[in-house]
Order: structure tokens, then C-alpha cells, then sequence
């Protein structure tokens, strides 16, 4: 009978989030949350881009740990959160109020 061994030399792969918020409308607010730390926008246009643009500037000037562990990027439909360091895991969620807004996360790729 074989032997299984582990090696443990399989590459790390990085976890990204993608955020889409949608419904978007003038005065309505889209916040991202990490570890109890929130980043909110508020929208002063009716468009998703108006957003995406709004939470990516927050994002990228936010002096918490939480969320300079994380490359941010607008992809113009969403927002991708991208882990920094491959291999280390983050737990992020994303809300919206006001009107019919929606603000949804899905992690388009799993940490490994």
C-alpha cells in the first residue's frame, strides 16, 4: 500500500471580494465592514460608477489596518477586494439604505 505524504507546497492564492451595489439613487449610502470598521459613501448620482468611484477613494484612504490589508480596485460595475498578502483570509461584508439600494458581496475568489 502507498504512503501519502503532505508537502505542503501548494501556492497560496489570494481571496477577492467583489461588492456590487445597485438601485443606486442621489442621497442613498453604501458602507463596506471589516472586523466592526465601516467606510460609507453617499451617492451624489443615480448611477453605480457615481458609487464605485465614491467607495473606492474611501477605501484607499482609510488609515485602518483592516482595509490597507486589501488591494482595492473599481471595475466601474463593482468593487473588487483583493487580499494582499495570497493566502490570508479577510471577512468583509457591504450594506445599503435608502430607496430600493443594494450593496452585495460575493467572494469571487476563495482564499487558499
Amino acid at each position: 500500500m502507498a504512503t501519502n505524504r503532505w508537502r505542503g507546497k501548494a501556492a497560496k492564492v489570494a481571496q477577492v471580494n467583489t461588492v456590487t451595489p445597485a438601485s443606486v439613487g442621489v442621497g442613498n449610502t453604501f458602507s463596506i465592514t471589516i472586523n466592526e470598521k465601516t467606510i460609507t459613501v453617499t451617492a451624489t448620482a443615480g448611477t453605480v460608477a457615481n458609487v464605485t468611484g465614491l467607495l473606492l477613494t474611501a477605501l484607499q484612504a482609510s488609515n485602518d489596518g483592516e482595509f490597507q490589508e486589501i488591494v482595492w480596485a473599481d471595475i466601474t460595475t463593482a468593487i473588487t477586494g483583493t487580499a494582499a498578502t495570497p493566502g490570508k483570509p479577510f471577512t468583509q461584508t457591504s450594506t445599503a439604505s435608502g430607496g430600493t439600494a443594494t450593496n452585495t458581496t460575493a467572494v469571487t475568489t476563495a482564499n487558499v
